[in-house]
Formats: C-alpha cells, structure tokens, sequence
C-alpha cells in the first residue's frame, strides 16, 4: 500500500471513530453528530453576523443543499433552529439558533472538552497546531483536486 492510500485509510479511519463519538455525545442529549455540527456552525456564523445563510452552511459542510435543508428542516421542526429571510436579499435563507439549540451548545460543551482533553493528551499544543495545519492542507488540496476533476468532466 503507498502513502496515499495509507492516508486515506488513515483519515478515514479517524472519521469514523471522531463521527462515533460524536453520535455519542450528542445522542446523549438526543441529536446526532451532523445536526450537532449544524448547530456549531451556525452559532460560528451567528458569532459574525445576523444568521448563517444556509448556502455558506452546505459551503463549510462540503454536503448538498438538499443534505442541508433537510437537516434545517429537522433542526427547526424540533426547536433548535429558526429560518429567516435575508432582509435586503430574498434568495437567501439564514439560520438562527433558538434558546433550545444555544442550551444544547452549552450541554454538550463541556462532555466536548472532557473528551477532546483525554483524546489528544498525547500530543503537545505545537503537534496539534501542526495537525490542525495539516487538515487544512490536506482539504485544500482535495477540494482543488475534485474542482479540477469536475471542470475536466463538464469540458
């Protein structure tokens, strides 16, 4: 098996365990890894402007718009989500959290540090900035790479 492979095993490898306790944690308070991660990016969002427009959303997922707007739909039918109109631009949606999705946020919070402190007690702050570093390279170039593959496809 070559590095390539190796690393795509790796990484998804590790996936699939941070996606397990991921359903775990937030299982325990009745959601599942991905709508926990929603939350998360629209409370990021929300921390920059008024709502998180559903487009940048799917964007920062690398999931389908239809992905998106059914977990939307499953996060504002059970209360931890609200959608708004843009006020100047009716093609845009944003997502707003609720009271209910901010008490999740801060439930899940601290079992999220618990388990992140025990998971990379291994590694020193340096090792994880460099890791953090590395991930983001590693999604650059496969975002590139599959751009660059879908451009030679359509042409």
């Amino acid at each position: 098996m070559n590095h390539h492979e190796r690393i795509v095993l790796a990484v998804f490898r590790a996936s699939a365990q941070l996606a397990r306790a991921g359903n775990r944690l937030a299982g325990a308070r009745g959601l599942t890894q991905q709508q926990w991660v929603v939350l998360a990016s629209i409370a990021r969002g929300e921390a920059k402007s008024e709502g998180l427009p559903l487009s940048a959303l799917g964007r920062n997922l690398l999931v389908t718009k239809a992905n998106i707007t059914g977990m939307v739909d499953r996060l504002e039918r059970d209360g931890y989500v609200t959608r708004e109109d843009h006020p100047t631009d009716r093609r845009v949606t944003r997502a707003r959290l609720t009271p209910k999705g901010r008490r999740f946020l801060a439930q899940v919070a601290p079992l999220q540090e618990a388990w992140g402190e025990r998971a990379f007690a291994r590694f020193s702050a340096r090792e994880k900035e460099t890791l953090l570093a590395l991930i983001d390279r590693c999604i650059q170039s496969v975002q590139e790479t599959e751009a660059l593959a879908l451009r030679r496809k359509s042409a």
